[in-house]
């Protein structure tokens, strides 16, 4: 309730500024009981907007908080997957350019290997799979050389 007595002194220009808003559509006197009962009521209604308004802010900020949270964790998800990402192919490019000793090995040409190598060498199964008939000329090319080792070493009539 207004009392005709302001408890706060800086109140008085604010009520006479809303009395002002109120009185061109007051059909009542705001200087009688029931003017002083309808502004009453008019008052409640306006906190009743506010508190409305107040709890729809309130009520918006926490789903822009839950949407935030769910963006932040996506975007936290993205960074990492992305990181991994760069991380397998930093270790495939390692791997690609890793020169391995067989690499450099001198091997008897494909020509030289169907011709020369044993039959259980080149199966269907070794042929179709590039590894396996890498694997095959690789110790086809270890039998040669031992073979070759062999016929090297001098024998003990011919000594030097």
């Amino acid at each position: 309730m207004i009392t005709s007595e302001p408890q706060i002194p800086d109140a008085e220009p604010t009520l006479k500024s809303l009395a002002a808003l109120v009185a061109p559509n007051c059909p009542i006197a705001l200087n009688s009981t029931e003017g002083q009962a309808y502004a009453d009521s008019l008052f409640a209604h306006l906190k009743a907007l506010h508190r409305d308004a107040h709890a729809t802010v309130r009520h918006h900020k926490q789903q822009t908080a839950s949407t935030r949270a769910l963006m932040d964790e996506s975007l936290l998800k993205l960074q990492n997957l992305l990181y991994e990402k760069r991380h397998l192919e930093k270790e495939i490019d390692k791997c690609r350019e890793y020169g391995s000793i067989y690499q450099d090995v001198a091997l008897h040409s494909s020509e030289e290997f169907m011709e020369f190598a044993p039959s259980e060498s080149k199966t269907e199964d070794i042929l179709a799979d590039e590894h396996q008939l890498f694997l095959a000329r690789l110790s086809f090319e270890l039998a040669e050389r031992k073979r070759y080792v062999g016929l090297l070493v001098p024998s003990p009539a011919c000594k030097i």
